[in-house]
């Protein structure tokens, strides 16, 4: 197995469920698959392995759901992908394959229930990579701020339970004036480079990511610029954002076999840990700028995040503040 060109990723986590995604690569026309094995840290035995077949449909990548974890227990796992010669693989047959797993340990670990339990975030923005020519200019300096993140995270007390990025993952505008990314696979190799710098790699094998969007995933300023040759673009980024950014959200849902949905309703999303609750609005595909009705949260998101403040059943301080801090970062920014 050769270890993932992008990822892992941990995504959405919660007291028995955890999100990783993974990105392989094309080996002509040879099935591809990627990989996870796991187990409790500490336990020589790995539990079960979970595959899922790349293709490019989905830019070789996936998410692969761990179900049935124990809460508030530290796991580790190995992630990979490979190639194969039969056509005919099944989920059990994978099983029996004699693969070499990549030897880099992960860690995540599951979510408490316990309330009053004190937690920790990081919230952060804009994560600026510009690339010329289709090659990042002086990655490393904004991939030093990771690095810094990793070694407080290790530290942590309380340990660190996610890492909330809260827009402009990417720009793929960076060039605005001169030759802005506007295809589909430029701006996929914006998420390629920007999520497989080194530290902000293992920051987000290590510690669960939850993303939104902003403008530039699509476009300086998104929707206010935006123009009648621009459909192309939002078709290209939002379908890139998906890929990258919420296909490990809780924006997809898990589906009653343990499987995860391919099609969101919508990008603003909810998740819980232990009495924190957080609702991470998407202010920027549902803006409205029409004069009659011009609002940043569409009627369906702004009924939702006031019933969600209403009927809340973890009205706890420290749900409170980390609720006015996210809502207020997605709602009144620019």
């Amino acid at each position: 197995m050769i270890k993932p060109t992008v990822g892992p990723i941990i995504g959405h986590t919660t007291t028995n469920h955890a999100r990783i995604f993974v990105r392989g690569e094309a080996q002509n026309s040879a099935p591809v698959f990627a990989g996870i094995r796991y187990r409790q840290s500490g336990h020589e035995q790995w539990l079960n392995s979970v595959f899922a077949r790349l293709t490019h449909l989905q830019d070789m990548s996936d998410v692969i759901a761990l179900n049935n974890l124990a809460a508030d227990t530290e796991y580790e796992y190995q992630a990979g992908w490979f190639s194969t010669q039969s056509t005919e693989h099944t989920a059990e047959s994978l099983q029996e394959l004699p693969l070499q797993w990549p030897q880099e340990l992960y860690r995540l670990r599951t979510r408490s229930g316990a309330a009053g339990t004190p937690r920790a975030y990081f919230v952060g923005s804009c994560r600026y990579l510009r690339m010329t020519a289709g090659i990042p200019s002086a990655p490393q300096q904004g991939d030093r701020i990771f690095a810094s993140m990793t070694q407080l995270a290790k530290q942590a007390d309380p340990p660190v339970s996610a890492v909330l990025m809260t827009g402009d993952q990417i720009y793929a505008d960076d060039l605005n004036f001169f030759a802005p990314d506007r295809e589909y696979q430029q701006i996929l190799a914006k998420y390629r480079a920007a999520f497989s710098q080194p530290h902000i790699s293992r920051l987000m094998a290590n510690v669960s990511t939850y993303m939104i969007l902003d403008d530039h995933e699509i476009k300086d300023n998104w929707p206010n610029k935006k123009s009648s040759a621009d459909e192309a673009l939002y078709k290209n980024a939002i379908t890139a954002y998906e890929l990258y950014q919420a296909s490990h959200s809780p924006a997809f849902e898990l589906l009653d076999d343990g499987q995860i949905s391919r099609i969101p309703n919508h990008y603003w999303y909810q998740f819980a840990d232990g009495d924190i609750e957080w609702f991470v609005t998407d202010s920027r595909t549902r803006r409205n700028l029409s004069a009659d009705d011009r609002r940043m949260l569409d009627a369906e998101q702004e009924h939702a995040l006031c019933q969600w403040l209403i009927h809340s059943p973890r009205p706890g301080q420290a749900g409170g503040y980390q609720r006015d801090v996210l809502s207020r970062r997605q709602t009144g920014r620019e």
